[in-house]
Parts: structure tokens; sequence; C-alpha cells
């Protein structure tokens, strides 16, 4: 498995061109979990369950509602993805760096990776908190804040405040811009 600080050229040349964090292969499997989960749900009852289509009709309403919920967890999941960003053009990168170390131990996140322009922060589980991954790149005269439920973690996640840790991040940048 290929490490954080490995995966830094792709991030960082991802979230220049598109503004989103780059996810690989298991972990965006992870990540849509409960999108595919409900896709399969449609396919169980369709062709496994009941592969004679003049019984389809029974099934109508499973297959409506697990395909409009796998459409909804397919946007949250995808929306979730997008990185938010601040202009630090007049905050020093040493403070815009005191301040995320700060963040972090107010929220208690682990920072897993860092230097001077990429950021990896883990929140571990805990009762309705099922992990956390905070991305943070300082990439010129900006700052990208992204908080998904970890696809590296042990359940899969679309339940959880991540834009919790990402506006308390980007509230406390703006403050010490001032």
């Amino acid at each position: 498995m290929r490490t954080y600080q490995n995966k830094k050229k792709d991030i960082v040349e991802h979230a220049m061109t598109t503004r989103r964090l780059k996810l690989y292969f298991w972990e965006t499997v992870w990540h849509y979990f409960f999108t595919l989960l409900f896709l399969m749900i449609v396919v169980i009852f369709f062709f496994v369950r009941n592969p004679n289509p003049a019984r389809h009709e029974e099934n109508k309403t499973i297959a409506i509602v697990c395909l409009s919920l796998s459409v909804l967890t397919f946007i949250v999941q995808y929306r979730r993805l997008r990185f938010k960003t601040v202009d630090i053009s007049s905050l020093s990168r040493a403070k815009a760096i005191k301040t995320i170390k700060q963040v972090a131990e107010e929220l208690d996140w682990n920072l897993y990776a860092m230097d001077k322009e990429f950021m990896v922060a883990l929140l571990p589980p805990a009762s309705f908190n099922w992990g956390k991954r905070i991305t943070i790149l300082l990439l010129g005269d900006t700052l990208y804040v992204n908080c998904i439920c970890d696809p590296n973690g042990i359940k899969p996640g679309i339940i959880g405040n991540t834009g919790r840790h990402e506006n308390h991040l980007i509230s406390a940048i703006k403050r010490k811009d001032r």
C-alpha cells in the first residue's frame, strides 16, 4: 500500500486541476460503499431473486427506493470530495502551519503525514464517529481543506459531520488572517 507521502504528488496535482480529493481504487470503493450496496440490492431483487421479468412488478417499489437512495448517497459522497479553499496570502506559511497544529490539538486529530504543503490528519473512531481523514494542502496563497469519513477505516461511512472539522479550521485560519 502506498503511503501518503508517496501519494502526495498525485493528490496535489489532482487538487490543483479539479479541486477534488483524489482517492485510489479501494478508497473509492469504500467511500461509495452505500451507493454500491443500494445498487446491489436492485440487482439482487431484479435479476437474482426473480429472473422472470413478469414478476419484476412486485419489486418495482424496492427498486425505486434503492435507486433513489443510491443516487442520493452518490451525490452526497461526490460532493464531500471537494476541497474547501481559503485565501491565505496575508498569512505567513509558518503561522498557517501553527494554526493548523493548534486546531489539530483542539479537535484531537492525529497528524499522520505532514510537511510544508501537505498534511493528513486522522480522527480515530468514537461513539457516533467512524473515523475521519482530514487532508490539508498549502499551495501558494491557498489553503485546501477536505474532511471525509476515513476510506481506510474499519467501517464505511456516510454519516457524520465532516464539515464541522473543515469549518473549524477555516474559521481559525480566518481569525489569524485579520
